[in-house]
């Protein structure tokens, strides 16, 4: 048993948030650690996409802890203050941020990961 990340990929679009993806990216204690240090928790988005909170509804009375969100930005921080690349894990977290600055760059949306950790 150990902690585990859950998290939503989200875009604006016409003032709404839609759930693009959800994903759940590998176990790192040192981004873990890092993310719970930079990234206050300020709960699950009152816009949230509906994939994103109905997942969090299913879970909160058992396994949620500190739901958040992060933008692209604010995750390549926490990877450099953790000492970290994207490059050094498996498949997920690069996916996240390639996905994240895809739809940032090329289809010039706002967009933010809604996560929260389970146990």
């Amino acid at each position: 048993m150990g902690i585990d990340i859950r998290a939503f990929i989200e875009y604006r679009s016409d003032g709404v948030w839609i759930g693009y993806a959800a994903v759940s990216p590998e176990r790192s204690r040192a981004l873990f650690a890092a993310i719970e240090e930079a990234i206050p928790s300020r709960g699950l988005p009152h816009d949230a996409s509906g994939e994103a909170r109905l997942a969090y509804e299913l879970v909160l009375n058992s396994d949620a802890l500190r739901p958040s969100w992060m933008t692209l930005n604010e995750l390549e921080t926490t990877f450099e203050r953790a000492g970290l690349t994207v490059d050094e894990f498996a498949i997920e977290w690069p996916l996240v941020v390639q996905t994240l600055n895809t739809i940032e760059t090329k289809f010039a949306r706002s967009a933010r990961l809604v996560y929260w950790f389970e146990s």
